[in-house]
């Protein structure tokens, strides 16, 4: 459910549909229409707003953690890492809200990502390098302030004409190799998330697989449905068994006794 609550939210991320960081009242309506449908639910437009605000606070207490000192994120578990001291620290801070991630994956963080910080300022009319600019962790193309004022550096004494001249080139040439390294680097970052995103696509054990495969299982209540997408988020294995089997009353019969024995 929160994987196609993430995609209807991108396919309506389009400026017809949405402005800024907010949807349009149509935008929701024809979210919720579709979410219910496909899941035979009668939600309203204020809890499936909910849902969506609750996955942003996920994903802003993740990018948050990760950006503390010690902390790194695994971007095939999808978990946020860290030495056992690190965590220790954290436990000692007392941020339970955190410490929640010390074990938990969250498979949604670059979906998110693209639908909040990986957007560009100057809308989604614009687009970067390539497709995955908008989804990439943005980084301004644009010289830091402080090497702006480079540019035009001051001198404190005078100095021959020659002497001036020869110290402003080297100062261009210096930013110009600059400049050109800090391209390359942003555009193997943009490759290697790319490259991320394809693997992911191709992964036979997907989430999105998952949940095609159960929908075609036959007898399966509603309720059932949802705990075994659960079971599909919170631990890769589960998909992987799943998906193994070759019938649908093998798959069927190891579901239910799943969804019993937890």
């Amino acid at each position: 459910m929160k994987s196609y609550l993430i995609w209807l939210l991108k396919e309506h991320d389009v400026p017809t549909y949405r402005t800024r960081n907010a949807w349009s009242k149509e935008a929701w309506r024809r979210i919720v229409d579709a979410f219910n449908t496909r899941f035979g639910l009668s939600l309203s437009v204020t809890q499936v707003k909910q849902k969506e605000q609750d996955l942003k606070k996920d994903f802003k207490a993740i990018r948050d953690l990760i950006s503390e000192s010690g902390f790194g994120w695994d971007r095939d578990t999808m978990m946020v890492v860290a030495p056992d001291s690190v965590w220790e620290e954290l436990r000692a801070r007392k941020n339970k809200d955190a410490l929640r991630w010390q074990d938990k994956s969250f498979p949604y963080y670059y979906d998110i990502f693209a639908l909040y910080d990986g957007r560009y300022a100057q809308g989604r009319g614009c687009h970067g390098t390539d497709n995955y600019a908008n989804k990439a962790p943005h980084v301004s193309m644009e010289l830091p302030e402080d090497l702006h004022r480079n540019r035009q550096p001051s001198y404190s004494t005078p100095e021959p004409t020659s002497a001036k001249r020869g110290k402003r080139q080297k100062t261009n040439s210096n930013l110009d190799d600059f400049q050109e390294r800090y391209l390359s680097f942003k555009r193997e970052e943009l490759d290697r998330f790319a490259a991320i995103e394809e693997r992911k696509l191709e992964d036979p054990y997907s989430i999105q697989n998952c949940i095609v495969a159960l929908e075609g299982l036959p007898d399966l209540q509603t309720e059932d449905m949802l705990k075994a997408a659960d079971l599909f988020t919170d631990n890769k294995d589960n998909r992987e068994v799943f998906l193994s089997f070759s019938t649908k009353e093998l798959r069927l019969a190891w579901l239910k006794r799943k969804i019993q024995n937890t």
